[in-house]
Order: structure tokens, then sequence, then C-alpha cells
């Protein structure tokens, strides 16, 4: 069974539409509505992200977890709320699926997690071989999925889990065909 977080959302209404092509039971998890969208083979289910019991309960007899739920905002007063709960959300996504046994985490993460160009202006390119730099220039947007990348993917902690997969995508604005 596939678990997709954010299911709701922009990323994850896209994903649900491929899966459902597919004949795997998928449930998607959504936060405060539960949405219209049906298919034959989707179940809804309402979870908290920050609450890691229900997170965990979410997780039971899944194989397969696509992590795409995140707050996404440019708003300077957001910042604190942004990187606290984006970050916490994928710490405990990340946990319980370790716990359950999940057999597959795919994360999706941002190009924005890779920071900026080494020198502004250079017209150099950011590539998977750029490393984060702090900066004054990054977005808290960036702040957060760079922090919530650190989550899954940085040894010595504990959740570098060889079952993980990391996604970074541009920035996402095709409207999803429903």
């Amino acid at each position: 069974m596939i678990l997709v977080t954010g299911a709701s959302g922009f990323l994850g209404q896209h994903l649900l539409e491929a899966l459902a092509q597919q004949p795997l039971p998928v449930v998607g998890l959504y936060h405060s509505r539960e949405p219209k969208t049906t298919y034959p083979n989707l179940t809804w289910k309402k979870c908290d992200l920050l609450d890691i019991f229900a997170v965990a309960e979410a997780m039971q007899g899944i194989s397969h977890v696509y992590h795409c739920a995140a707050i996404v905002s440019y708003d300077p007063r957001m910042r604190d709320k942004m990187i606290r709960e984006n970050v916490a959300a994928t710490a405990n996504v990340a946990d319980a699926a370790l716990e359950a046994g999940v057999h597959k985490l795919i994360h999706v993460s941002s190009i924005a997690a890779l920071g900026r160009t080494p020198i502004e202006g250079s017209g150099a390119l950011i590539s998977e071989e750029t490393h984060w730099e702090e900066s004054k220039a990054n977005s808290s947007y960036s702040e957060s999925k760079y922090s919530s990348l650190i989550q899954c993917c940085q040894p010595p902690n504990p959740r570098a889990m060889p079952l993980l997969l990391v996604l970074r995508h541009f920035a996402a604005t095709v409207p999803c065909s429903q």
C-alpha cells in the first residue's frame, strides 16, 4: 500500500492522478478539509503530521511513502512557523516510516534546498554538486526545505536510512487536470 502526504496539495494531487492508474491501494493524507477527488484505489485519511502518534498510525500496513507535504510561503511572517513545521513533519514521517518497516520513503524536496549559486551574478549554475551555504539571501522556504532534508539524510542522524530517495524539483505551476 502507498501513502502520500500532502495528497490534497498541488504535487500530491498530480501524484494521486498518476497512482490512480496503478492497481495498488493508495492512502492520501490531508490536514483539514477532506478533498473531493476520488479514485477506486484511493482512501483519504485526515492526519496532522505534527502528531507523531497520528503519523505512526497512518504508516501501518504501508510499503511506500511519498512525502509531498510542506508549507510553502515567501511571507516573512511565516518564516518561523514554516521552518519549524516543515522540519517537524518530515522528522515525524521519517521516524514513523522507519518504525513501521516502510520499504521506501520518497522525500519530495525542492531545488530550493540546494541554496543559491556560489557567486551571485556569475552565471554559475546550481547542481547536485552545489553545497548549501548560509546566506541572508536564502529564502525561508529554502531554509525549511534544506533543514527538512537534513532530518532524513545527514549521517550520523538515525534517520539516514537506506530506504530514502530524495526528489528535488523545480517550481511546479501546471494545474491539475481535475
